[in-house]
């Protein structure tokens, strides 16, 4: 997975039924008095013969459709959203006829979220769908006189499954920083329990006919994970860190297998909250974001990055403000070397991270030991690559994570099992990142 993590609140568009900014806050004066997307600049990648409409006050679908077309064409494979952002940092999403009202949907609304998701799915776009957000979390239970596991959120479970649940590439999320208490200084809530957490997983599970992937979001809370793991309604979680995002991922990895139920661990908001992942020309060599983020967590064999583009980013290209994807273009295309790579050379689901197989701190190595084996060097250089306990011999390629292209031949070409062997030098730039591809022959 390498997609989009902003904006959380893509929902809020112009051309939807019944949406409108509902605090009417003037965070992003740029965006006008509404403050609700309109995705002008996508509307030139809208097709003839793709899905349109014209809503109520005669906005047509055009900018939204053209913004799903453009994920596509930049290899986008998933994008991270929000159906309820009510008491939220939006506060302009939500699948009813009225934000305070839980018991009646816009059946015209959601329909038009259908016609976009199913667009989305052909082009090859996940759904990551968070159905809540941290500030309105329990915010069903409190309506609701306390009770832990409200009426409302059921009907809103079992809305949002009955609607979208066929799509193919599709997972559920409890919600965005979830799991917080009283601390946190929500505007509504006073978070939910572990206890709950699994409740409500156990409930979508129950209920989805296609048992889509079930994942929790959560910023630096270490004692939800633990709880949760080898719990069965429960595929994994979906981080928010920002630093050491090898190691983090291993870590967890590490902990769902020795709970018997190995997890999918991604990465949904790295790089900080203030700026996450800035627009281009704030960072043209994206070696930070390439280097730590996208091939860490991959070589840690964490099922994916969604990038999110920050709080504190000037209007219009911050996570809320956000209308054109097109200013971090250039992220998209590192991000869709690195997906290539792995999807066309190496067997991923059947590796692991095996780092102690190298020396240098800084090198990661992912493995299907006596099979395949990679090597990233996040600094350049070379390497000792330990294959003391395999036999054989190996043909060794390099393959070029800035630029993409052919796998290439570095100073060594071929190395033995039964030691630890040096890799050699990369074919230009050896101060440069490169990632060094062994398969048994």
């Amino acid at each position: 997975m390498g997609g989009a993590g902003s904006p959380e609140n893509f929902l809020a568009f112009d051309g939807f039924d019944g949406t409108y900014d509902f605090a009417q806050t003037p965070e992003f004066p740029s965006l006008g008095e509404d403050q609700l997307h309109h995705f002008g600049p996508h509307r030139g990648d809208w097709q003839p013969g793709d899905p349109n409409w014209t809503d109520e006050d005669g906005d047509d679908a055009t900018g939204i459709i053209g913004l799903a077309n453009y994920l596509g064409d930049q290899g986008l494979n998933s994008i991270y959203l929000m159906p309820f952002t009510y008491a939220g940092d939006g506060n302009d999403v939500w699948p009813w006829t009225n934000p305070e009202t839980r018991d009646s949907f816009d059946v015209s609304k959601l329909a038009q979220w259908e016609w976009v998701f199913s667009h989305l799915q052909r082009q090859g776009v996940h759904i990551h769908l968070l159905v809540t957000e941290t500030e309105n979390e329990s915010l069903f239970e409190i309506e609701d006189g306390g009770t832990p596991f409200a009426d409302t959120r059921n009907l809103h479970y079992r809305e949002l499954i009955a609607r979208f649940g066929h799509h193919l590439a599709l997972s559920w999320d409890l919600g965005e920083e979830t799991g917080w208490t009283d601390e946190k200084g929500g505007a509504v809530g006073v978070g939910i329990t572990t206890g709950q957490q699994k409740a409500f997983s156990q409930y979508i599970r129950d209920l989805d006919p296609y048992d889509h992937p079930i994942k929790i979001h959560e910023i630096l809370i270490v004692e939800i994970y633990p709880a949760l793991a080898g719990f069965t309604a429960f595929e994994g979680p979906s981080l928010q860190r920002h630093e050491d995002y090898n190691q983090i991922v291993i870590e967890h990895l590490k902990m769902s297998v020795a709970a018997n139920r190995p997890w999918l661990v991604s990465m949904s908001e790295p790089l900080g909250w203030e700026f996450g992942l800035r627009p281009d020309d704030e960072d043209p060599s994206r070696a930070v974001p390439r280097k730590d983020v996208l091939w860490g967590v991959f070589m840690a064999g964490g099922s994916g990055v969604e990038w999110y583009a920050g709080w504190q980013n000037n209007a219009p290209t911050s996570d809320l403000s956000s209308e054109d994807l097109r200013v971090r273009q250039s992220m998209w295309r590192q991000n869709r070397i690195a997906l290539e790579f792995f999807n066309r050379h190496v067997p991923f689901e059947d590796m692991t991270a095996a780092n102690d197989l190298v020396a240098g701190d800084h090198d990661y190595v992912l493995a299907k030991p006596g099979d395949t084996y990679l090597v990233y060097l996040r600094d350049g250089g070379s390497a000792q690559l330990d294959l003391s306990a395999t036999g054989g011999v190996y043909d060794l390629r390099w393959f070029d994570p800035r630029n993409g292209g052919v796998l290439q031949l570095g100073s060594v070409t071929q190395v033995e099992g039964g030691s630890t062997v040096s890799l050699g030098t990369a074919p230009t730039a050896p101060s440069e990142d490169w990632a060094i591809l062994l398969r048994h022959r």
